[in-house]
């Protein structure tokens, strides 16, 4: 089973940069995300590769979705939008109840609690998983059954996990940090290097929301214009043939 996972990882990672020009359109909605349009069709292009996906079966050829029909784009991309929220209420509740059990502010600085504060995020990690793991199958469960009810049917959802195997989802999570840190790790080290060169940091950048110096936003640049648009594509494939495997 563990190589199905392997195999999975490896199929979305090669179906990421299958079509070059999908790649550079998503990239472009990605760097204008702020603007809130662009980050909905982000979303609607997700849900449109995991539909693909749910009709085909590992390794197969299948290409990049298309950006047609803004309007059911756009639509496609709230659905998914609202799921993620709903589901992402514990663990906003949990950081902000566990907020004061890590971390401390007072007049001479802020301050971490290990002791207290290591169980406290502990929790706050498996809620997250939690999150993670039924969000991610209420999506892929939404398109498959093409009702936005169907996400939160958590009867018909834990028999889905059961199916699947949580385990399954586990490795996978734990394969997509180390993809997303791995990428971060390497974006910043290519960076600072070229940056120690020459001398981005002693460059500022003024953005329309931060001063940053030049190799900071060349980091944040490539993070949000190759890196990103890259990893969605990943966990939307990833996670629909996940989903495949239920039993």
């Amino acid at each position: 089973m563990i190589f199905m996972i392997l195999d999975i990882l490896k199929n979305s990672l090669d179906y990421t940069l299958k079509d070059k020009i999908a790649f550079i359109k998503l990239s472009l909605l990605s760097l204008f995300s702020f603007l809130i349009v662009p980050f909905i069709m982000i979303e609607g292009y997700c849900y449109r590769i995991i539909k693909i996906q749910l009709a085909s079966f590992i390794n197969a050829n299948d290409p990049l979705p298309s950006y047609s029909n803004i309007k059911e784009l756009l639509v496609d991309g709230l659905k998914i939008i609202f799921v993620n929220f709903a589901y992402s209420i514990p663990i906003i509740i949990a950081i902000f109840l566990g907020y004061n059990h890590i971390i401390n502010i007072t007049d001479s600085g802020l301050t971490i609690n290990v002791s207290s504060g290591a169980l406290v995020i502990a929790i706050i990690f498996l809620i997250g998983f939690l999150t993670f793991l039924f969000s991610k199958v209420a999506i892929v469960h939404m398109i498959y059954k093409k009702s936005i009810y169907a996400a939160f049917k958590i009867n018909e959802l834990k028999s889905l996990i059961e199916d699947i195997k949580a385990f399954n989802y586990f490795k996978f999570f734990i394969g997509y940090m180390i993809l997303v840190l791995g990428i971060l790790i390497i974006l910043f080290l290519v960076i600072a290097f070229i940056g120690s060169i020459f001398q981005f940091n002693y460059v500022s950048v003024n953005l329309y929301f931060i001063t940053l110096g030049l190799d900071l936003t060349i980091l944040l640049l490539i993070y949000i214009t190759v890196a990103y648009p890259l990893i969605r594509i990943f966990e939307s494939r990833a996670i629909a043939s996940i989903y495949n495997m239920r039993e």
